[in-house]
C-alpha cells in the first residue's frame, strides 16, 4: 500500500491536475510481466542500442533506486512482489476511499455483480474491461456484457468500456448500448510505435472523421442522437433516429 498511498498523496496535492482515480482490478498479478521484461532484456543483448526496461518516468517518485547499479529499476520489477497478492478485495477499494476525495473509477468489470458492488463501495464510475483479452482466457468481450451492466448501474453512475474496440463502428455500437465513454489502448500504443506524436495524432484524426461519417449514415446530428434503437440483435428492425 505504500506505493498507492504515495500515488494517493500526490494526487490529493495536485487536484487541478488529478480529476481522478482509475483503480485497475483485473489485474491482480504480474503474469506478462514475468514474459516480457524477460524478454527486454534477451532483445536488449543483440542490439546495437541497448534496449530499456518498461519504465514509467512520472512513476519516479514512487519507486527505489537500485543502489547496486544507480539506475532506477522499473517499476514493473519494483513492485511484482507486491503485486501478487491474492487478499485483494473490496475492502482495499474502501482504503481508497478513505485516503482521497476524488472519484474513484473501477477498471476490470465484467459482471452485474461486480458493478453493483463496486456500486455498494463508493466508485463514481466503473469501466467495463476484460485487460484487452490478455489477463484470462475465454473471459467474456466487454461489448456483450455492456447492456446488462448499463442496465443495472447507469442510473447511478459513469460507465465507460474498453478492450477489444478498433473502429469508429465499435465505439458507435458502444455509445449506442450505454456507455458514456470508450477508451483506447492498443491502437495509440501502435501509433505512438509507428511514428510517435504525429502518427497518433493522425490516428484520432482519422477516427475521428470516420465517427463522423459513421453518424451521418446513421442520420445522427450527435453522438445524444445515438441509442439502442441503433443495434441490431438478430430480430425485428432497426430503427433510424
Amino acid at each position: 500500500r505504500d506505493i498507492v498511498a504515495a500515488a494517493l498523496e500526490r494526487a490529493n496535492r495536485n487536484q487541478d491536475i488529478y480529476s481522478a482515480v482509475i483503480v485497475t482490478c483485473d489485474h491482480p498479478h504480474t503474469r506478462v510481466a514475468d514474459i516480457m521484461v524477460p524478454r527486454y532484456r534477451q532483445y536488449s543483448a543483440t542490439t546495437a542500442e541497448p534496449v530499456p526496461s518498461p519504465f514509467y518516468p512520472n512513476h519516479n517518485i514512487l519507486v527505489q533506486q537500485d543502489s547496486t547499479t544507480n539506475q532506477a529499476k522499473s517499476d514493473v520489477e519494483q513492485s511484482s512482489d507486491r503485486i501478487d497478492n491474492p487478499n485483494l478485495g473490496w475492502a482495499d477499494i474502501d482504503w481508497i476511499r478513505s485516503q482521497t476525495s476524488l472519484p474513484i473509477i473501477i477498471k476490470g468489470v465484467l459482471c452485474v455483480q461486480d458493478a453493483r458492488l463496486a456500486v455498494d463501495h463508493g466508485a463514481s464510475g466503473i469501466v467495463v474491461s476484460n485487460h484487452g483479452g490478455r489477463q484470462l482466457g475465454g473471459e467474456v468481450p466487454s461489448l456483450a456484457v455492456l447492456e446488462e451492466i448499463v442496465d443495472e448501474v447507469g442510473s447511478e453512475i459513469d460507465v465507460f468500456v474498453d478492450s477489444g474496440l478498433r473502429s469508429s463502428s465499435d465505439i458507435l455500437k458502444a455509445l449506442a448500448i450505454g456507455a458514456k465513454a470508450v477508451l483506447l489502448g492498443r491502437p495509440t500504443l501502435w501509433a505512438l510505435a509507428h511514428g510517435g506524436e504525429e502518427s497518433l495524432h493522425r490516428m484520432l484524426t482519422t477516427l475521428r472523421s470516420e465517427i463522423v461519417a459513421d453518424m451521418q449514415s446513421l442520420g445522427c446530428k450527435s453522438l445524444r442522437d445515438i441509442g439502442r434503437h441503433h443495434i441490431y440483435k438478430g430480430r425485428g428492425r432497426c430503427s433510424s433516429a
